[in-house]
């Protein structure tokens, strides 16, 4: 679901903090599969950095409801596109807890730093409780 672009960019973004030494975790806000800490966390590992704490905050539901205001560019109402796909499509970013921690088995970054994972409502507008005290990257 992330671009090439966006992905290179977090890459550069995970490289850099370690680079500079910044202090603190690395935490995202919406994860879907999880695939984007995976690339955050096989960074880490290259470099050597297993002091960092991986955040993941998602409701594990996938995609809520649109609202009527949720439109396509071409116009195209949201709902309208939701409503012609099946729920576990990747349309609907649904996955669940399990799915993201079967997935974080592959990973290598040590058990105990990789997999931190907190159920939370994605629209809320500051981070849920338990959040680390210190971010050094933050995803949303």
């Amino acid at each position: 679901m992330t671009s090439n672009d966006k992905l290179h960019a977090l890459i550069t973004a995970t490289q850099y903090i370690h680079d500079h030494a910044i202090a603190g975790d690395i935490v995202e806000c919406g994860v879907w599969r999880g695939g984007s800490m995976h690339a955050v966390a096989r960074v880490l590992d290259a470099a050597n950095d297993h002091t960092r704490d991986l955040y993941l905050f998602d409701t594990f539901d996938g995609m809520p409801p649109p609202t009527e205001k949720g439109r396509r560019l071409d116009g195209r109402s949201a709902a309208d596109l939701l409503a012609t796909h099946d729920t576990e499509t990747t349309i609907w970013a649904h996955a669940s807890l399990e799915d993201i921690k079967a997935g974080f088995e592959t990973v290598p970054y040590p058990h105990r730093n990789r997999s931190i994972t907190f159920k939370a409502r994605s629209r809320r507008t500051r981070l849920p409780a338990g959040a680390p005290k210190r971010i050094a990257l933050l995803r949303l």
